[in-house]
């Protein structure tokens, strides 16, 4: 079983504000059904927070976010490629020579509980996976449910003249056990949203790929929604990215892998259960 870790810098900003702003969804979700005075103001109060918030970030990171790669255009290619050595290639498989002995997989990894608030259940599990649950329902638990948790894999990046580009790629794979947005009430609303997260911090500097949602349900007034309105009940996903590091005596790079799991209703019933796992993360590296 992996270890918990401590959060970085970077990562502990990164993930607050990640939080502060499903908890400002909530709220405007709520105050959309009450339509009160003091519902918006308290809105307006959380608005700014969500701004400090955003600034203190930006302010100690650079928070930048890498274009995505189709994975499935993603070619690496080995030190023996004529056309391009010690780097990555796109195109058809079929086009392009695959050179998977050249690829690094790395295994080990540390889990982190990153952010949960109730009502939510999470548990490592071996081979680099998860379960998570998270519940919303004013009358039994609270208004939203949250979990943030994944796994995070330390890279050394050797000593070198020249800059080193760093090309990452992660795969996951789901298995959703229950996803409900119940709102069959008049006036009732219920949300319930899933998203991948792949982000790396290193020498001071913040870099995200563009995550992966794969549960994104809203519940109107008189709806029930459920595992049957998701494109599949287990879905898959491989992000990429790359960055580059500069010139010198080496550093180390964090690499995070996450599932985020909301449940939020002001009045109905929310409820999202699956199973997570990651396979090793693939890297490989290119000087110059």
């Amino acid at each position: 079983m992996a270890p918990v870790l401590e959060l970085d810098r970077q990562t502990d900003s990164f993930v607050r504000q990640l939080e502060d702003q499903r908890k400002l969804e909530k709220t405007l979700l709520v105050e959309r059904v009450r339509g009160t005075k003091e519902g918006l103001e308290s809105v307006f109060s959380d608005i700014k927070s969500r701004v400090a918030v955003l600034e203190k970030l930006n302010g100690s990171a650079s928070a930048s976010c890498i274009a995505p790669i189709g994975w499935s255009k993603l070619i690496f290619t080995g030190a023996d490629s004529v056309s391009a050595p010690n780097t990555i290639g796109f195109g058809d498989r079929d086009e392009t020579l695959c050179k998977l002995d050249q690829i690094k997989y790395l295994e080990d990894t540390h889990y982190l509980r990153l952010a949960a608030n109730p009502h939510y259940v999470e548990h490592v599990l071996p081979n680099k996976s998860l379960q998570a649950r998270v519940g919303a329902n004013p009358t039994l638990w609270d208004t939203l449910g949250y979990v943030h948790a994944g796994y995070t894999t330390q890279l050394q990046i050797p000593a070198s003249m020249e800059p080193t580009t760093v090309s990452i790629m992660s795969r996951v794979n789901t298995l959703f056990n229950w996803v409900e947005a119940n709102a069959v009430g008049d006036e009732w609303y219920a949300h319930v949203s899933a998203v991948v997260r792949l982000w790396v911090t290193y020498d001071g500097e913040f870099r995200q790929a563009p995550p992966a949602q794969f549960v994104n349900l809203l519940a109107s007034p008189k709806q029930l929604r459920t595992h049957q309105d998701i494109a599949s009940p287990a879905p898959s996903a491989a992000l990429t990215m790359q960055v580059s590091a500069s010139a010198g005596s080496g550093t180390t790079i964090s690499v995070y892998e996450s599932i985020e799991l909301v449940a939020t209703t002001p009045n109905g019933h929310a409820y999202l259960d699956g199973i997570f796992s990651w396979e090793p993360l693939a890297v490989q590296l290119r000087e110059g």
